[in-house]
């Protein structure tokens, strides 16, 4: 089961620095305190000015996306911001090894230990940390210290407009007035804010006012079959019902109207499941835990490849007036999002490029205007399911190579001996069976072909037959006379230490029949293509096979764009089936290009 993130795992190993505080970029998504009390900001600069030095450096970590010399401040804003003020040129910077789990611990940390945050910043706190915790609310709830109730209630106030939000921060508003504001959209909300700080609305006061607000029928995602007869619907409290109908009127029932409101939201996310393999409220999500992708912004090839990762996410808007509305193409892993950008040098390449070229109607581009050498994109995350079934294709394409190599001899006893050094350790027992292997007429290159290291397989291979069998016997003695089993929780299974190393070996050593034969292997069916979303479908059926067309062009080349662009936007279970009832592709030279790339071997 997993774990939060503790500030233990990040600083068990620390280096301390000088940087210049120019050179400490805030975190992508922010620093969750996004507001400061200026008085203590000024003692904070007074204190630091005094003492012409940190007493306690601040905490930041490299990323991949910064620039060499940059780096990403998790701990010690105000440290950072008073430097600049006082024009210090250098500061004390510890730095971390962390994943993003870790690096929000630090500052949450960093947080709890001063000042009080306000609802608003524990909002934004909340959502991070259900993010980076993977989705698990009890796990976010436990690396915050809150209850998980106060998470969920928490996470709510990310739907509210900027100004409600600083009057969250200003102590103007409590978290119950801005928990009923968060339902609306954010004009209404500024609308009615404007009313309670004026004249000092109790929460009591703003639910009695939100309850009699008219929500606009047409609003509704639900069928208004019941809405025709009822009291609160202003239709029938009129002579327009008429001329207007259901869809003309207003509900006076708020929480009738968001509670079925509510369950048509759950019936949408469900729905959006198909074509994402994560979809999100919009409360879940506030806009500085995502962003869009594009074409545009990623690039073709890069696009391609995000929108079948697991991590490209659906977002639907949960507000009451605006509810149903889907923002999509949102990657919710911004580390990754950060490095799969084109870089600037590849942008000002191909810039360049475009100029060279000219921009003339017809004008062909010269001979010295070459485009510039393409990126290999980002290898997208895959779900669990496509990894599981990924893997029993890597078993079954590794087993063949073996079988058809006339090395499989020597291979099936490296592994067989693989197997038991591996599950008795042979590395924590080095001096006694080093000692009981050179008794055993053993020289070195052999005792260090046992030791672990990925390419343990390789080294053992690479000797002579009859040492093999001679040593496939002594290394069961060794491992009875000195066999210490290592299958405590913490350690990973040996058929998973074997199953790494011996892809290794089979990658490097039969990549093309390898290849070859997870190509003809994969075959399109329910249960494989059923693996995908809709959006990760789409990509894989535009992707050509080893022979050079795509079952997208096929099927285009057979019928029209229209009739495939009609299949695609149907349900997953319809365009399944209608790929699976064309006959005319020749699947024998097709696999997806993520199996390919999973495996390690050029595409």
């Amino acid at each position: 089961m997993n774990q939060p993130a503790t500030i233990d795992m990040a600083i068990s190993e620390r280096t301390t620095i000088q940087v210049s505080p120019y050179c400490l970029k805030d975190a992508k998504w922010g620093n969750v305190r996004t507001s400061r009390d200026p008085e203590s900001f000024v003692n904070l600069k007074t204190s630091m000015r005094a003492r012409g030095r940190l007493i306690q450096p601040v905490v930041a970590r490299k990323v991949d996306y910064l620039n060499e010399g940059e780096y990403e401040l998790l701990a010690g804003y105000g440290r950072r911001d008073g430097s600049i003020d006082l024009k210090w040129p250098l500061i004390d910077v510890s730095i971390v090894e962390c994943d993003d789990a870790e690096a929000l611990a630090i500052m949450l940390d960093e947080n709890e230990q001063r000042e009080n945050m306000n609802a608003a910043d524990e909002a934004e706190s909340a959502a991070l940390a259900v993010q980076v915790n993977g989705g698990d609310y009890k796990l976010a709830a436990k690396q915050l210290g809150w209850s998980e109730t106060m998470v969920r209630q928490r996470i709510t106030l990310n739907n509210c407009s900027d100004k409600v939000k600083v009057a969250i921060r200003e102590r103007l508003i409590d978290v119950g007035h801005a928990s009923v504001l968060s339902q609306f959209p954010s004009d209404k909300q500024d609308a009615i804010l404007t009313k309670v700080v004026q004249e000092k609305w109790t929460v009591a006061q703003l639910n009695e006012h939100c309850r009699k607000q008219s929500i606009p029928l047409n609003k509704a995602l639900f069928d208004l079959a019941d809405c025709e007869q009822c009291p609160h619907n202003s239709s029938v409290q009129s002579d327009l019902f008429a001329s207007t109908g259901v869809q003309g009127g207003k509900c006076g029932n708020s929480k009738c109207f968001g509670g079925k409101q509510a369950t048509e939201l759950l019936k949408k996310k469900e729905a959006l499941a198909e074509e994402y393999e994560s979809v999100f409220l919009l409360h879940e999500k506030p806009a500085n835990l995502r962003k869009t992708t594009s074409e545009e912004i990623m690039g073709a090839d890069q696009f391609a490849t995000c929108r079948t990762c697991a991590n490209n996410s659906a977002i639907i808007d949960d507000r009451i007036l605006t509810a149903g509305v889907v923002i999509e193409n949102q990657c919710t892993n911004l580390s990754c999002f950060e490095s799969a950008l084109p870089k600037k040098a590849d942008m000002i390449a191909t810039d360049n490029v475009i100029k060279q070229a000219g921009t003339a109607k017809g004008k062909s581009k010269p001979d010295s205007a070459k485009s510039p050498a393409k990126t290999a994109p980002k290898k997208a995350t895959l779900s669990k399911g496509i990894l599981t079934a990924y893997a029993g294709h890597h078993r079954t394409a590794a087993r063949q190579a073996i079988s058809a190599n006339i090395k499989s001899d020597r291979l099936i006893r490296a592994m067989a001996i693989n197997a038991v050094a591996d599950t008795y350790c042979v590395d924590s027992n080095q001096k006694e069976v080093k000692a009981f292997l050179t008794a055993n007429g053993y020289d070195e290159s052999v005792i260090s072909a046992l030791s672990s290291s990925p390419d343990r397989i390789g080294k053992l291979v690479a000797l002579d037959l009859t040492t093999l069998n001679k040593l496939q016997v002594v290394i069961v003695l060794a491992a009875t006379e000195f066999g210490r089993g290592r299958h405590d929780s913490t350690a990973e299974p040996a058929t998973q230490s074997l199953y790494k190393m011996l892809k290794t070996y089979v990658v490097s050593e039969y990549t093309d029949i390898y290849k070859s034969n997870l190509i003809a292997n994969w075959q399109p069916t329910k249960e494989s293509l059923g693996l995908y979303t809709k959006a990760a479908l789409s990509v894989l059926l535009d992707q050509p096979s080893q022979a050079g067309e795509s079952f997208k062009a096929n099927y285009i080349k057979q019928f029209d764009e229209s009739t495939y662009s009609k299949l695609s936007k149907g349900k997953v279970s319809e365009y399944i089936d209608g790929v699976l009832s064309n006959e005319s592709y020749d699947w024998s030279s097709y696999a997806p290009l993520s199996l390919l790339i999973e495996a390690g071997i050029p595409a």
